[in-house]
């Protein structure tokens, strides 16, 4: 064979080996063009969507500590802290739908501290004697429902800042 045909044959694969490339090249900056601005609008539904969480938690927080204060009678005082609680519920799950899944497991924690406020609440209200004691166990149970925010916050704020893995609350 003729040496510039040979030169011509061995120059074909290097020519589809960079074609190739420059195609793949040319999807990933397609790819990341228009994932930009998806990403930056999920952030920001996920940034609104954990803000309504924490400011359900704090109006939740809020008629708890009303309700040990005991200001009011036992059944409105029980109704203020179920409204609140609804409203929680209902940012939770829109929290929820927002993700990203590594973040389930810190909300798991806060919704299970709700429940748990939520029954010690009645339990204080209703069939306690409204001691000191009883208030302290219940504020305490407040406490542990602040520390799952904390975590849930922290997760939150990790991922939203794109600053790698999530912790989860294990």
């Amino acid at each position: 064979m003729e040496p510039e045909v040979i030169a011509a044959l061995v120059g074909v694969p290097a020519v589809l080996v960079t074609a190739a490339a420059a195609y793949a090249a040319g999807r990933a900056q397609a790819r990341s063009a228009y994932q930009g601005p998806v990403d930056s609008v999920r952030r920001q539904h996920q940034r609104e969507a954990y803000a309504q969480l924490l400011a359900a938690v704090s109006d939740f927080e809020k008629a708890a500590y009303a309700a040990i204060a005991r200001h009011g009678e036992a059944g409105e005082l029980f109704a203020m802290v179920e409204a609140e609680e609804e409203k929680y519920w209902q940012a939770e799950r829109v929290a929820s739908l927002e993700g990203p899944t590594q973040l389930l497991p810190s909300l798991h924690q806060v919704h299970s501290k709700v429940g748990t406020a939520v029954m010690r609440i009645h339990q204080f209200l209703f069939t306690s004697e409204g001691t000191t004691v009883d208030r302290n166990d219940t504020t305490h149970v407040l406490g542990e429902l602040l520390d799952a925010v904390e975590q849930f916050t922290n997760a939150a704020r990790t991922h939203l800042n794109g600053q790698g893995e999530v912790a989860g609350p294990f």
